[in-house]
């Protein structure tokens, strides 16, 4: 069966599509072996020609130069079938397609139908979530509550420009600390159910150690994400949230005004984001690129210095250094140099794209990604804290074993720890 039936991530519907992935990656382990590409060198030319056509179409600058490239690349055969399953898992499909409408002829006629096909539901399905972020804004509005948006349908605008750019399954949305009971009980009042319940004193827990919840609209299929924290305590990064709310700024989603982060604390947020999971999408390097292009008067001064001082940098780096070798953005000449002098940014990027692009080994899990994590994170001071949060803060599983006082909740993660569980 073929990657597009159905829209469903199954094994048997990928069949197809990973044998043509495992094909295209056979080519190029033969010429990594040959010494035709070295690792490093497969962030620039040369590439495979399906993966340079999907790097040059899902970049924000799509100039002159890169058209001409893509009408040469049209020119010979292409494994269509590879490209469509690569972009899609990686979230760019839409986008993808939508760059490549004007040579539909050059593109195999099924894929393309199926890509036309996907983009389009895509698009319906996020103007039905659009439509509930505007609705949401006036539940919370009318209840007085602080609530900013990121992600989803406000990145897909301010950052893409058009909401069917960016494929997004969910509302992410960001409240104070001091207003979630409140915002929990209007999310319940408005049909949408947690996907845990909760004694007085689970709760208490849960919001002392967690940073959001997952809302699911009880007739219906829209997931709502609740945070309290952009940033969850367990992964040790000091940055100062209070500045957040400080420097929200405005923009109209919808027809409604909303309220969204800062340019800058969104391209921050998307490093973060990307580094803690270990860049796991080659969409989320597209994201920053296009927040990073759409980011006029970026001041990279005031954006190192905060990174720095919540002890990210390196995580900053390397998703500047993503971004302009994937997608041509535009940095600074002194934070690339610092990004190409890190040993641990280059072995990390040349990790990086081998596993996503070649060999497709799967994704670090477990002590695995702890240790790849840890080795982005700069200050020692900050690795301890991250061992320690592990060690103590409670995990939802935690939390759901009983009522217990607070301080007790550490407990049980230190018992599972000293089983060897996780």
């Amino acid at each position: 069966m073929r990657w597009w039936n159905g829209f469903k991530l199954t094994s048997p519907e990928f069949e197809g599509a990973f044998k043509n992935w495992a094909s295209c990656r056979g080519e190029l382990i033969r010429k990594l072996v040959n010494n035709q590409i070295s690792p490093a060198g497969a962030f620039g030319a040369p590439l495979t020609p399906e993966l340079e056509l999907l790097f040059l179409a899902v970049r924000p600058q799509f100039d002159a130069d890169a058209r001409a490239r893509i009408w040469e690349l049209l020119k010979a055969p292409l494994n269509w079938d590879w490209i469509a399953s690569l972009a899609r898992t990686h979230g760019v499909l839409p986008l993808l397609y939508e760059r490549l409408n004007p040579y539909v002829r050059f593109i195999q006629p099924d894929v393309c139908e199926a890509m036309a096909s996907y983009a389009q539901m895509r698009t319906r399905r996020s103007l039905v979530l659009m439509a509930e972020l505007v609705r949401l804004f006036d539940w919370f509005e009318a209840e007085a509550i602080p609530l900013l948006a990121f992600k989803g349908p406000v990145l897909a605008t301010v950052a893409y420009g058009n909401l069917s750019r960016r494929a997004f399954n969910d509302l992410d949305v960001l409240v104070p600390f001091n207003e979630v009971s409140h915002a929990w009980s209007v999310l319940q009042a408005q049909g949408y159910v947690p996907d845990e319940h909760f004694s007085p004193a689970q709760f208490r827990a849960f919001l002392a150690s967690d940073n959001h919840h997952a809302f699911r609209q009880a007739n219906g299929d829209i997931i709502i994400e609740l945070h309290w924290r952009l940033l969850s305590k367990a992964y040790a990064i000091t940055w100062k949230e209070a500045r957040i709310w400080e420097r929200a700024i405005g923009v109209t989603l919808g027809g409604r005004a909303i309220r969204t982060l800062l340019p800058s604390d969104a391209i921050l947020f998307t490093c973060i984001h990307g580094g803690k999971h270990l860049w796991a999408r080659m969409g989320w390097v597209v994201d920053l690129a296009w927040q990073i292009a759409g980011a006029a008067g970026l001041d990279w001064d005031v954006l190192l210095r905060e990174a720095t001082e919540s002890g990210v940098r390196r995580i900053l780096l390397l998703g500047m250094y993503l971004a302009n070798r994937i997608c041509d953005s535009a940095i600074p000449s002194s934070l690339l140099q610092m990004a190409k002098t890190d040993a641990h940014v280059q072995a990390f990027a040349r990790e990086w794209f081998a596993r996503l692009f070649i060999t497709g080994a799967p994704q670090p899990e477990g002590l695995g990604e702890t240790r790849i994590y840890l080795r982005l994170r700069e200050r020692a001071s900050d690795r301890a804290l991250y061992y320690y949060r592990w060690l103590t803060l409670p995990r939802l599983m935690d939390v759901k074993m009983g009522s217990f006082p607070l301080a007790v909740y550490p407990l049980a993660r230190l018992v599972r720890a000293a089983n060897g569980r996780q």
